[in-house]
């Protein structure tokens, strides 16, 4: 575990610019929206401007998936993989395969859903005796077939295969070490999810300080307007440690039945 953070945070640490190059079309706008819509009022077109730039940025969002998924791979497997990444070529292999990943979000996002809204659609129907066990079964089979599709977008980006053979082998990967995964992943998320909480009070504190508004960070009636922005940027930010870490059980997984050797890759 300690091994997998470690070549984790090594990797993004060592490649930080190539990523910052990457969430950039993505980070850039979602740093300065909220700084135009705190200074300026747009009235009634704020809603039609929040509702574009929200599609926009979804898509945005997409391609760079693809995007960070691919380069990651390309970075724990290939020595000196960093001077033979192009921004320009991956761009343009996630055009290629941006309706395929699309469907597979889509598809799998029916089923991971598809349970959790016919329950919610009876809540009103029933005492809530009945209704919190299916509520509880609900948010199980979510936490399920998640984890049971957190390989299946690295089949079909890594592996170039179609959308159903991805779902199946991706489930297989998972299926074969899920225990271990399951640690590793869990393990991973409390630890940088602790790391960037930190980073976005300091830069908070940083931020009212600069400003001369240090009481709103004590005033539990009152939020400072920046408060979102910092988060946002901090999850941004942190998105690359996700997909790389991701990337590394998924490379874990692959290799197993090879060779037996589950150890990342050192960087």
């Amino acid at each position: 575990m300690i091994s997998l953070l470690k070549s984790t945070i090594n990797l993004y640490l060592k490649h930080f610019w190539l990523y910052l190059k990457i969430i950039s079309p993505l980070l850039i706008p979602v740093a300065v929206l909220p700084i135009i819509g705190h200074y300026a009022s747009l009235g009634r077109l704020s809603i039609v401007f929040s509702t574009l730039f929200g599609v926009i940025l979804m898509i945005i969002g997409l391609f760079i998936e693809v995007i960070m998924i691919s380069a990651s791979y390309q970075l724990i497997t290939t020595t000196d993989a960093a001077t033979q990444i192009s921004l320009k070529q991956k761009w343009q292999e996630a055009g290629h395969k941006f309706f395929s990943y699309l469907y597979l979000k889509i598809l799998t996002a029916i089923i991971v859903l598809s349970l959790p809204l016919i329950v919610k659609s009876f809540q009103n129907y029933l005492p809530n005796y009945i209704f919190n066990p299916l509520r509880a079964i609900a948010l199980a089979w979510i936490a399920l077939f998640t984890l049971l599709f957190l390989f299946s977008a690295y089949v079909l980006i890594i592996e170039n295969q179609q959308v159903i053979p991805s779902i199946k082998k991706g489930k297989e990967l998972f299926l074969q070490r899920s225990l271990s995964i399951i640690l590793k992943l869990t393990g991973g998320l409390l630890c940088f999810g602790a790391m960037l909480i930190v980073i976005s009070i300091i830069t908070d504190i940083i931020i009212a300080v600069i400003l001369k508004q240090t009481y709103i960070l004590f005033n539990p009636y009152l939020s400072p307007w920046w408060q979102k922005l910092t988060g946002s940027v901090c999850a941004l930010l942190g998105m690359p440690l996700i997909t790389i870490l991701t990337t590394y059980l998924f490379y874990e997984s692959k290799t197993s039945d090879r060779t037996g050797d589950t150890r990342p890759t050192k960087n």
